[in-house]
């Protein structure tokens, strides 16, 4: 596993001393990315929380129509289709 090493000015470096050194694996590299990436998508989901709750509930009503009235009206699927989109739990 390969690991970067990069400069930070520390204290020393401030006082005019030796620079100091700080190694980070690529997994802690690529866990900061991960995070401050997920950061941003909470913060830009809370602020349109109402426009991603609405999408979160009609996607699913969206591809039952598409799937099980459309589709089959315009022939591209049979008219049980929609079975398979919903399907039943029976005993």
């Amino acid at each position: 596993m390969a690991t970067t090493t990069t400069q930070s000015p520390g204290p020393a470096s401030l006082a005019g001393g030796p620079p100091t050194t700080r190694s980070k694996s690529r997994v802690s590299v690529a866990g900061a990315a991960f995070l401050a990436i997920l950061n941003c998508d909470i913060v830009v989901t809370g602020r349109d929380f109402i426009a991603f709750l609405l999408q979160v509930l009609l996607q699913p009503l969206f591809f039952l129509f598409i799937f099980g009235k459309v589709l089959p009206g315009i022939g591209f699927a049979r008219q049980g289709f929609a079975a398979y989109c919903c399907p039943v739990s029976r005993p």
